[in-house]
């Protein structure tokens, strides 16, 4: 029964690639073409996902969309019907709707790696400034910022909401800083 599935598998993979050499084969003469129908859609899905209105970070991903669907729906129809007929509406709804699914990954992946960056950046500057915290004793915020590259109260309150935050310093009523190991 496995052997048999094998089989089966391996003759469907031979003819696949026997189409695609095909396609290669006749790359001078258009090979497969949109149905009307499949261009209709195709062309909606392209005014949909370049509107101006959309979010930019959102924009900058979908205006591949397109792009992708139409490749996508080419791949499947070679894969399915092979040089004969034109892309259908169906195939090119099924590419829309992956090219739709791809987008919205990309972009998760896009922000999970930017915030993967922001906390990396958090605590290399977080490091730094429990570096110049001198041990067992307190030192003013004031100094401490004033021996960082950047000095911009903005740029390091983060860095001292994450150290107050994770308990690696605590900050006296006197607004001094003190690793916390330091406290008994």
């Amino acid at each position: 029964a496995d052997s048999t599935k094998l089989k089966k598998s391996l003759q469907a993979w031979r003819e696949l690639l026997w189409r695609v050499g095909d396609a290669c084969q006749s790359a001078d003469k258009p090979l497969l073409q949109l149905s009307p129908g499949a261009s209709q859609q195709l062309l909606e899905f392209l005014r949909e996902e370049t509107q101006s209105d959309s979010p930019q970070p959102r924009r900058a991903w979908a205006q591949y969309a397109p792009l992708v669907a139409a490749k996508l729906a080419l791949c499947f129809h070679l894969c399915v019907s092979g040089l004969k007929d034109q892309v259908s509406p169906e195939m090119m709804k099924e590419a829309i709707g992956m090219a739709r699914w791809l987008v919205k990954v990309s972009d998760r992946v896009k922000a999970r790696l930017a915030n993967g960056q922001r906390e990396l950046a958090l605590c290399r500057n977080a490091q730094r400034m429990v570096e110049l915290i001198p041990q067992g004793s307190a030192a003013k915020w004031r100094s401490v910022c004033r021996r960082l590259h950047a000095q911009a109260k903005s740029f390091h309150q983060p860095t001292l909401e994450y150290l107050l935050a994770t308990g690696q310093i605590v900050r006296h009523p006197d607004g001094s800083l003190e690793r916390l190991s330091n406290l008994k």
